[in-house]
């Protein structure tokens, strides 16, 4: 009987555990959406002028980018109407997935998921126009990693709190 209470409260521990952790993982996909969405529509915002890199300045992308403390960004860019490269940064060894984008305005701003050339990793990414005097410039285009499986170590404390008193 002692031996069915300690399981019995193992797999409900291992349950809640279990919850909580996907709720996590469901928080932290809505946080890179909302961070998505907006920085893709503040660097869409900025004049096309200021967006390219020149040799007195890195340029808007590079800048925005390097303030972001995400670590997952994996990479950024600003593409032509046509597909070409015109800025890229991107984490170190990633290669941007290639990937058609939208030709009717109304689909000019989104997300999509995509997958990492390099090893499958599930990307979250957003995209907006660029608008140079009212004709299309290219595309800004926002990837953040999306592993939902993860837990940082403030978050591991806080489940082994949740555990212990259930165990006791």
């Amino acid at each position: 009987l002692g031996l069915t209470m300690i399981g019995a409260t193992l797999g409900v521990i291992a349950l809640i555990l279990l919850a909580v952790f996907v709720q996590q993982s469901r928080q932290h996909e809505r946080q890179l959406q909302a961070q998505g969405n907006s920085l893709a529509r503040a660097l869409a915002s900025v004049p096309v002028k200021e967006l390219a890199p020149s040799p007195e300045r890195p340029g808007m992308l590079r800048t925005l980018v390097g303030l972001q403390r995400r670590a997952d960004l994996a990479y950024a860019l600003w593409q032509s109407p046509q597909g070409g490269a015109l800025a890229e940064v991107s984490a170190p060894g990633l290669t941007a997935p290639q990937a058609p984008l939208p030709s009717e305005p109304a689909h000019w701003f989104g997300q999509r998921e995509l997958r990492l050339p390099d090893d499958n990793t599930r990307i979250l990414e957003f995209h907006a126009p660029v608008m140079d005097q009212g004709t299309l410039a290219g595309f800004v285009r926002l990837g953040y990693r999306a592993e939902g499986w993860g837990m940082d170590a403030s978050a591991l404390s806080s489940q082994a709190v949740l555990a212990l008193p259930i165990f006791l």
